[in-house]
C-alpha cells in the first residue's frame, strides 16, 4: 500500500511533468532511420522523457518502428507474471532517474553498422574462431566494460512492451536507456547492427521467461565504456524448420 500510495503520490506527477516540459526542453530528438550513417546522441533527461511518453503511451505508431507504448504491456494476458515484473524494473528505473544525479552529463550515444560486404565468405575463411568461455552463474549485465550482444528483433527492444521476456526483453528492462533508443530507431535492415553505447542497467533479475523476476537494484560499473550490440537475430520457427539452424552450412 505505502508503495502504491508513493508511485500515485510522487512518482506519476513527476513523470507528467517532464512530458509537459517535453516541447520546451527536448524538442531535438532525431529519428533514426534506416541507413543513417550518423550518430545520435540523448542526455540521460532526454531517455526519462521518451520513457515516460511511453509509459503514459502517447505515442502515435509509425510504419517500421517498434511498438513504442507501455499500454500493450499493462494488458499483456498472455504472460502476465513476466509483464508485473518488467513494470517493476521501468518503475525501479524512474524511481533511480529521477533522483540524485538526474542532471548527470552521461549520455547515450547509438549508432548504425553496415556491413561492407553483402556475402561474406565463411566457408573461404582459414582463421580460427576465438576461444569461448561458458559461465553458468552469471549474467550478461554482470560483465562490466563488455560488448554485450543483443540477439535481436530487426525492432529494437523485441516483445518488451509487451509478453516477451527472454535475452533481449531481459535486457532491455534491466536496461531501460536501450528501450528510448528503440523507441526513435526504426527497425534494422538485414545487413545492419545498432550501436548503442553508455546505457545504465537499473535492475538486478533472476529466472527467464515464465520465471522471470526483479531482484533488486543494480549498480553499474563503467558505464561509460559498456557497449550493446544489436544484431537481427535470424529466426527459425519452431518444429520441423527450428532444425534446419543446425544443418545448413555457414
Amino acid at each position: 500500500a505505502a508503495d502504491a500510495t508513493a508511485f500515485f503520490a510522487e512518482l506519476v506527477p513527476r513523470l507528467q511533468a517532464l512530458v509537459a516540459d517535453f516541447d520546451a526542453a527536448h524538442n531535438d530528438v532525431r529519428l533514426s532511420q534506416c541507413g543513417d550513417g550518423t550518430t545520435h546522441e540523448l542526455s540521460r533527461k532526454q531517455c526519462t522523457t521518451v520513457l515516460a511518453f511511453s509509459f503514459f503511451s502517447l505515442f502515435r505508431q509509425q510504419r517500421h518502428f517498434p511498438r513504442r507504448n507501455f499500454s500493450r504491456l499493462f494488458h499483456a494476458s498472455r504472460h502476465p507474471h513476466g509483464a508485473v515484473q518488467k513494470i517493476k524494473m521501468f518503475v525501479h528505473y524512474f524511481r533511480r532517474a529521477l533522483a540524485g544525479d538526474y542532471e548527470s552529463k552521461r549520455s547515450v550515444t547509438f549508432w548504425r553498422q553496415t556491413s561492407a560486404s553483402a556475402a561474406v565468405e565463411w566457408a573461404a575463411c582459414h582463421r580460427p574462431l576465438s576461444t569461448a568461455r561458458v559461465f553458468e552463474e552469471r549474467t550478461i549485465e554482470s560483465f562490466a566494460a563488455a560488448a554485450h550482444v543483443d540477439f535481436a528483433n530487426k525492432y529494437l527492444g523485441g516483445g518488451v512492451l509487451g509478453s516477451g521476456a527472454v535475452q533481449e526483453e531481459i535486457m532491455f528492462a534491466v536496461t531501460p536507456e536501450l528501450v528510448a533508443v528503440g523507441v526513435v530507431a526504426e527497425r534494422m535492415a538485414s545487413d545492419e547492427a545498432i550501436v548503442i553505447r553508455s546505457a545504465e542497467t537499473m535492475s538486478k533479475y533472476d529466472g527467464y521467461r515464465n520465471t522471470l523476476r526483479f531482484a533488486g537494484d543494480f549498480r553499474h560499473r563503467h558505464v561509460d565504456s559498456t557497449v550493446v550490440i544489436a544484431i537481427d537475430a535470424i529466426y527459425f520457427e519452431s518444429g520441423a524448420a527450428a532444425a534446419e539452424q543446425f544443418q545448413r552450412r555457414l
